[in-house]
C-alpha cells in the first residue's frame, strides 16, 4: 500500500463574499435595478439602500462594483451615479470614499413633498394627488411643475414651466420644463433633424419623447430599439443572478 506523506486536506471551500447579502433574501431581485426616472423610481433606489445599510457585507459589494464596472443597479448601497463618481477615487481611498457616500443623507424634503403627494399612472405620466397646488418647501411656495423641476434636475425652475408629454395634467419630472428645456429642446430638435431622419432608433426616440405620432419607418425603429432594450435588461438580471448564485 503506498503512502502518502502530504496532510489531508480538510479546508472547506471559501465561501463567496455575496452569500452574505442581505439581497438573497429579496424574491425579485430586480428590486435593486430600477429603471426610468420619476418619483417612483427615486422611492426605489431609496429602499434598496436601506436594505443594504444592515448588510454585512455591503462594502464588499461596493467596492466590487466600482472595481469591476457594475453599470446597473444599486450595488453596496451605492446608485450608479455615486459609483460613477468613486471609480475616479484612487484605490487607497475608496473605502473612505464609499463611506462618505453611504453618511451622506439620502431623504431630501423636496423629493419628499413631491413623492407624499403624487401618483404615477400610465405611459410614465405623473399625477398631483392634492387640491392645494402650492406648498411650502423650507419656507419657499413651490407649484407642482416647479417642484417636478427640482426633483428632476436639481435646479431652480427659470420662466414658465409647462407640461409637455400631451397630459394636461401630468407633472413628471422628466414630462415638464421650464425656459431653460425649452431652449435646449429647440436646439436639440435642430440639430436632431439634421443628423437623425425618420426611420432612425434616434428619430423614433425623439418623436416618444416629444409624444408626436410615429410614421411606420419610425415604429419599426421604435420596435427594434424595445427588443434591444428588453434583451439588455434580461441580461442584466441573469449577471445579478449569476453574482448572487
Amino acid at each position: 500500500m503506498t503512502r502518502s506523506h502530504h496532510a489531508p486536506n480538510t479546508l472547506q471551500p471559501a465561501r463567496h463574499w455575496a452569500t452574505g447579502g442581505l439581497c438573497r433574501s429579496i424574491s425579485d431581485p430586480d428590486a435593486f435595478f430600477p429603471t426610468g426616472t420619476g418619483a417612483s423610481v427615486q422611492q426605489q433606489i431609496d429602499d434598496a439602500k436601506q436594505l443594504c445599510s444592515a448588510c454585512p457585507i455591503r462594502m464588499a459589494c461596493a467596492t466590487t462594483a466600482i472595481r469591476e464596472n457594475y453599470e446597473y443597479g444599486v450595488w453596496g448601497g451605492l446608485d450608479e451615479r455615486q459609483r460613477r463618481y468613486l471609480s475616479k477615487v484612487p484605490a487607497a481611498n475608496l473605502e473612505d470614499g464609499i463611506r462618505r457616500s453611504w453618511d451622506r443623507r439620502t431623504w431630501d424634503p423636496y423629493f419628499d413633498a413631491y413623492a407624499k403627494r403624487t401618483v404615477q399612472v400610465d405611459d410614465g405620466h405623473v399625477l398631483w394627488t392634492v387640491k392645494n397646488t402650492s406648498i411650502t418647501v423650507l419656507g419657499r411656495n413651490w407649484t407642482p411643475r416647479q417642484l417636478a423641476i427640482w426633483v428632476g434636475q436639481g435646479r431652480e425652475p427659470h420662466g414658465t414651466v409647462k407640461t409637455h408629454c400631451g397630459h394636461p395634467d401630468c407633472v413628471a419630472a422628466e414630462h415638464v420644463g421650464d425656459a431653460v428645456v425649452r431652449m435646449v429642446r429647440a436646439r436639440q430638435q435642430s440639430a436632431d433633424t439634421r443628423s437623425h431622419p425618420c426611420g432612425t432608433r434616434a428619430a423614433a426616440l425623439r418623436h416618444k419623447r416629444r409624444a408626436e405620432t410615429l410614421d411606420d419607418a419610425c415604429l419599426d425603429a421604435y420596435d427594434e430599439y424595445l427588443r434591444a432594450k428588453y434583451a439588455k435588461d434580461r441580461d442584466r438580471r441573469a449577471a445579478k443572478r449569476q453574482v448572487a448564485a
